[in-house]
């Protein structure tokens, strides 16, 4: 009987641990998940894709990515999204002529005005009103605040 219960323990264990060790593999999987998935909507791995797509090797671009974005690369891609939905352009075309900017090593700061005004008019690809300029100002603010809030 001893023998039967020690059996059972046994295997009881053996259930639980296998039990336990799938439940951490499984955690461990959707953390791989999770980070991929951030990953691939950052703003680092969209300028270094586009600019491999242009025929940089990929290391090549994300170096080039990386030395364009003097700040944290989280920090970042919050400052690009938000000048994006402020700005109402598109944020496709805000990521193409950033990775252009990292090809040819050229500084980004969302928190200058003048930079803005040369950033949204190379986006735009016309000339800005009156009414744009205020609104790049405004911009300008809010990623000052952005960027001081998560430096």
């Amino acid at each position: 009987m001893k023998n039967n219960n020690f059996i059972l323990i046994a295997l009881l264990l053996s259930t639980f641990s296998a039990s336990v060790t799938l439940a951490d593999n499984s955690i461990k999987e959707e953390e791989n998940l999770v980070l991929k998935v951030s990953k691939k909507n950052s703003s680092e791995h969209k300028i270094s894709t586009i600019l491999h797509e242009k025929g940089i090797e990929k290391n090549k671009a994300l170096e080039l990515t990386y030395k364009m974005i003097k700040v944290n690369p989280t920090l970042f891609t919050l400052m690009a999204e938000s000048y994006a939905t402020q700005s109402n352009l598109n944020l496709k075309n805000i990521y193409r002529k950033l990775a252009d900017y990292a090809l040819y090593q050229k500084n980004v700061d969302f928190t200058s005005y003048s930079f803005l005004v040369k950033f949204t008019h190379s986006v735009k690809e016309a000339p800005l009103s009156a009414t744009e300029l205020e609104d790049i100002e405004q911009i300008s603010n809010k990623e000052q605040l952005i960027f001081n809030a998560f430096s």
